[in-house]
């Protein structure tokens, strides 16, 4: 049996077809992998930013405390006021969260403020 250059010609197409599909498919799964993997940028510092925010909050709450401390409010004043407006909508694992803070933040920037954040924390029960 003689092996007619037609035949040649067309082993050589699917051969080589073959491979080209092979090669789409290899850069297919590349590329899927790629999409789904994760994306992190390790040049990103997620706790440079979690202490920024942070250190946000307590300089707020201090703001806070000045604020009301001097409008010449008394601790019963002031706790109604923070309920009306801060406290407004929060569920009680929030409520409960902002009086850890308000106990908390000025021990750590506004220390003038420590006894009269207790007693606002007195007066809104924690």
């Amino acid at each position: 049996m003689s092996v007619l250059p037609l035949d040649i010609y067309r082993c050589a197409m699917a051969s080589r077809h073959l491979m080209r599909s092979s090669i789409v498919l290899v850069l297919a799964i590349a590329l899927l992998a790629a999409a789904c993997s994760s994306n992190t940028d390790e040049s990103v510092d997620t706790t440079t930013t979690t202490i920024d925010v942070e250190a946000e909050r307590v300089t707020a709450m201090c703001r806070t405390l000045d604020l009301l401390s001097n409008a010449n409010a008394t601790p019963g004043s002031a706790s109604l006021a923070i309920t009306q407006t801060d406290l407004d909508d929060l569920t009680t694992t929030e409520q409960v969260a902002y009086g850890d803070f308000l106990i908390s933040a000025p021990r750590a920037e506004c220390t003038e403020h420590i006894a009269y954040a207790d007693e606002i924390a007195y007066w809104l029960g924690f």
